[in-house]
């Protein structure tokens, strides 16, 4: 019995920190070049992916979780699963091969100009063969009760699953679960064609879809937000759409309600928004299934633990999260 079910890419996240400065026309950036050695101020290891991110967010929020994916049996994956079970996280339903090695995405960041950059390197490899027939005996098995969601996170890092993606989410939908859908970046013109096709076969049957505003634009083919949210809408039938906007907040569109509400400032420099996306996507899913009516509050709620993420580095608790939100909500009636 779980509260949510997440499908998608793992991966061991190595996060150096504060790689080489090196100033520029009298700034101070970040920048690496081969034949050259640099020293980082500080090295971060934890599960990665979308599905993995929102998971442990979602269960520090109280939500019961379980993961599902592909890695390899080895050392990262023993990291992978310390991280997710340290968490709560239910993994007895992961698959670990002896042929392929488990994913893992190297991670760069420093500051630059005042801002926190980051450049990342990624390595597919289980990811890269989990095929819907792994899933499958398991998804047969779940109904509703006791299970609300079903979350599909990096489409694009699971190259067997996407054309059969519809058909699973398909049958999860007809067994009485919300299907989300956060797909990750893209770009469209360097996206094959058949690969387009099966993202658009799977937004047939997604209920919840959380882009942000690139990625929305990128798989609408729209430049104008409201044309792309239109446009997803009509054609696919998508119940709610949570558009991510970055430090301008956030849109949240239904057939009957069209909100956007604005992200609580960030003063601090030396932040980094690496993850901020997956924070917010499990605050708002958990605030959302707790009263469906008041999207403003699950919006709100998604914004303040993609800051708290952004500023702290970690993901928030529950009560950190309401603790926040009742400050905030005093700071604007004391002005």
């Amino acid at each position: 019995m779980c509260d949510m079910i997440l499908l998608g890419a793992l991966f061991l996240d190595q996060e150096f920190r504060f790689m080489g400065s090196v100033d520029r026309d009298g700034r101070r950036i970040v920048e690496l070049a081969f034949h050259q050695e640099e020293r980082g101020k500080d090295l971060f290891l934890s599960p990665g992916g979308s599905a993995a991110n929102t998971a442990i967010q979602a269960a520090r929020l109280g939500y019961r979780t379980r993961i599902l994916g592909k890695v390899g049996n080895d050392p990262f994956f023993a990291l992978i699963l310390q991280g997710l079970q340290k968490e709560g996280i239910e993994t007895g339903d992961l698959l670990v091969s002896g042929q392929e090695r488990t994913g893992t995405t190297v991670i760069l960041s420093g500051k630059r100009a005042r801002e926190w950059d980051l450049a990342m390197v990624t390595f597919g490899g289980a990811n890269e063969t989990l095929e819907p027939g792994d899933v499958e005996p398991y998804l047969r098995g779940i109904s509703s009760e006791g299970t609300a969601l079903f979350f599909v996170g990096d489409f694009f890092a699971l190259p067997r699953m996407q054309s059969g993606l519809a058909e699973l989410l398909s049958m999860v939908r007809g067994q009485g679960l919300t299907t989300v859908l956060d797909h990750g970046r893209f770009q469209r013109s360097q996206t094959a064609e058949r690969v387009l096709r099966s993202l658009e076969s799977t937004m047939e049957f997604v209920d919840v879809y959380l882009p942000s505003e690139r990625e929305l634009r990128e798989f609408s083919g729209k430049q104008d937000s409201t044309e792309a949210l239109d446009l997803v809408m009509e054609k696919y039938g998508v119940r709610l759409i949570v558009l991510k906007r970055g430090a301008a907040g956030c849109r949240v569109r239904t057939r009957g309600e069209d909100l956007e509400v604005p992200a609580f400032p960030v003063r601090e420099a030396e932040v980094s928004a690496l993850g901020a996306g997956s924070a917010f996507n499990a605050a708002f899913l958990w605030q959302w299934r707790r009263n469906p009516a008041d999207l403003f509050q699950a919006a709100q709620t998604a914004n303040a633990a993609a800051r708290i993420k952004i500023v702290s580095g970690r993901q928030t608790t529950e009560k950190r999260l309401v603790s926040f939100l009742r400050r905030q909500a005093h700071r604007r009636v004391k002005r």
